[in-house]
């Protein structure tokens, strides 16, 4: 199971990073916002 999980981490990562670059060549910057969540 931990297997799985670093697996989809490491997918995760290349995704982001070839998101943010494809961005980045657009003219983009890519900024984070973390917001709390708010219950139901």
């Amino acid at each position: 199971m931990l297997q799985n999980n670093i697996e989809l981490d490491l997918k995760e990562q290349i995704v982001n990073k070839t998101f943010v670059k494809m961005m980045d060549e657009l003219g983009y910057d890519v900024e984070l916002t973390y917001k709390k969540k708010v219950a139901d």
